[in-house]
């Protein structure tokens, strides 16, 4: 991460912009009627979606100009740049629009820093906690309470004590996994959580064998690995981005110490 561009400073610039997007989809979030519409693909898309990217692309191009901000509403056109490009932002304005329309509280907004394909900095807010979790290189993982930071680092359970998975999207080849570890306590959460919740030593494992896209999951994984996490591919290789459609295949997070793949 280039000093000159990214300091403290900026650092409390982006968790301001994550909690003034998250207002706004609070005050969607509170009222009668979620304006739910459906996208090509089937899946929700929400008014809060569009308020809340609305915030956040146009101040962060306004703190960094020469930064590429891709989304996920964003034009295939946008999509391609990023992979000309070494450093973007990603940026889902509303993780978890299902839990989101089920008014269960587990939705996130998420801002991550893409560098040479790797997640360096992320900021995921839980707006219906008022919860912060954000980390970077060379700034280390943080949970913020009431405007206080609290380091996180995860678990070194070398066998997984707890297995996080998706509340929304358990796939056969998910419980396969987990059916590894019987002795694992298995609970659910949806959005960026889950990842979260790795970081933060609450889980040991998370494993999503299904597809997601980038913008899903960089701020979280920067969380993850300046926890002291790793994120991995499905076969147990590095877990790059800006890979063709922004688009993830399935990965494994975990808390570093649990051996993965027998």
């Amino acid at each position: 991460m280039q000093k000159s561009l990214f300091n403290q400073e900026s650092v409390e610039q982006i968790i301001s912009i994550a909690i003034e997007s998250g207002n706004a989809v609070m005050d969607i979030y509170k009222s009668v009627d979620l304006s739910v519409d459906f996208k090509e693909d089937k899946s929700p898309l929400t008014a809060a979606d569009l308020a809340s990217n609305k915030i956040i692309v146009k101040k962060l191009s306004a703190i960094f100009p020469d930064d590429l901000v891709v989304f996920e509403e964003g034009t295939k056109e946008l999509r391609a740049k990023a992979m000309s490009n070494n450093r973007f932002w990603l940026i889902d304005p509303l993780d978890g629009t299902k839990e989101f329309i089920n008014r269960n509280g587990e939705f996130t907004i998420n801002i991550g820093l893409i560098v040479d394909k790797k997640p360096v900095f992320g900021v995921v807010y839980i707006p219906d906690k008022d919860v912060v979790y954000w980390g970077g290189d060379g700034f280390g993982a943080h949970k913020r309470l009431a405007n206080k930071d609290h380091k996180i680092s995860v678990s070194k359970n070398p066998t997984p004590k707890v297995i996080i998975a998706s509340r929304s999207h358990m796939t056969p080849d998910t419980a396969e996994f987990v059916s590894n570890y019987p002795d694992a306590q298995i609970i659910n959460a949806g959005s960026s959580l889950k990842i979260c919740y790795v970081a933060e030593g609450r889980a040991d494992i998370y494993p999503r064998f299904n597809g997601s896209f980038e913008w899903d999951t960089a701020a979280a994984d920067a969380v993850l690995r300046n926890a002291g996490g790793v994120m991995l591919t499905t076969d147990f290789k590095d877990f790059d981005y800006q890979k063709e459609r922004l688009f993830n295949p399935g990965f494994i997070c975990s808390n570093g110490s649990v051996k993965l793949g027998g």
